[in-house]
């Protein structure tokens, strides 16, 4: 029996680049090396902070789909519907965030009767650490992920 775990995380396949490609490829890994993954994640919007086509025409209601890897194993991946901003300001970034930590919270009600091993989340966002913490309380490993920005120099 596979061991099942969850990712939620802001940055998801098909993002070319960053966290969103970084995310994919872990999570492939390890569905190919016998673990059951879930992913709750955004509509893909980095790099451009537009949502990517196909996905424009419905990233205003929770989806389901499922992704096939190279090694032929499934990855259910929930897509949550959330506020992307054109021009990221501070204030709009914050914004972002928080549909997105609303939407994953009203996921995770839905996900409740299901069971996991292992829940990672990888920020940003910062405040999916609380959407961890009712899994702290089970028999669950809890994994929180955490990116630095670097400035970069022009």
């Amino acid at each position: 029996m596979n061991s099942k775990l969850l990712l939620i995380t802001g940055n998801y396949y098909p993002e070319p680049t960053g966290i969103g490609r970084y995310n994919s490829e872990m999570i492939d890994w390890l569905a190919d090396n016998g673990f059951d993954c879930t992913v709750i994640s955004t509509y893909p919007y980095y790099p451009y902070w537009k949502v990517q086509a196909p996905y424009n025409k419905r990233n205003k209601r929770f989806t389901r789909e499922i992704k096939i890897t190279a090694g032929n194993n499934k990855i259910t991946v929930y897509r949550c519907p959330h506020y992307t901003p054109a021009n990221p300001t501070g204030a709009k970034r914050m914004l972002f965030d928080f549909t997105f930590f609303i939407s994953v919270f009203f996921k995770l009600i839905g996900l409740a009767g299901k069971k996991f091993e292992y829940v990672m989340t990888v920020a940003p966002p910062l405040p999916l650490l609380l959407c961890i913490n009712p899994y702290q309380k089970r028999n669950c490993y809890t994994i929180y992920r955490t990116y630095r920005w670097m400035p970069q120099k022009s």
